[in-house]
């Protein structure tokens, strides 16, 4: 039995993990949970996302975490750079640049903590790997 007062689950169903822009096929990404609110969060929110031959680097005022599903992601932060494999965690602490790609292919849960004032993130963006080291 409920009652108005009760919260109730809601199951989020995957679907085709779509392309973060439309000219950049390789960089993929999608909400678990409802997307950032402008107002800011207090909680941690949860994102699928993919690197197929491509890079992203973004700068958040809220920690990202990196957590690999499968494949080969490397992270690049602070000057060092780091290979993660299939149930590797990263961190990339709030206001850090963090560089991720993938040579290949590589499927991680993203998780970004608290951001109660809503500050925006700095920067985001598409990168290809040609030129850069094996």
């Amino acid at each position: 039995m409920t009652t108005a007062h009760q919260q109730q689950a809601s199951v989020m169903r995957r679907t085709d993990v779509p392309a973060v822009f439309e000219d950049w096929p390789g960089v993929r990404s999608r909400w678990i949970t409802p997307p950032p609110s402008t107002g800011g969060w207090i909680g941690g929110l949860l994102a699928e996302w993919e690197l197929e031959g491509a890079g992203w680097a973004d700068t958040h005022p809220h920690d990202e975490y990196a957590f690999v599903i499968e494949g080969e992601l490397h992270v690049s932060c602070a000057g060092v750079e780091h290979v993660l494999g299939r149930g590797d965690t990263i961190c990339v602490p709030a206001g850090q640049t963090g560089r991720y790609w993938a040579p290949k292919y590589a499927r991680m849960l993203g998780v970004w903590g608290p951001n109660p004032e809503g500050e925006t993130t700095e920067h985001g963006e598409c990168f290809s790997l040609e030129g850069m080291e094996p």
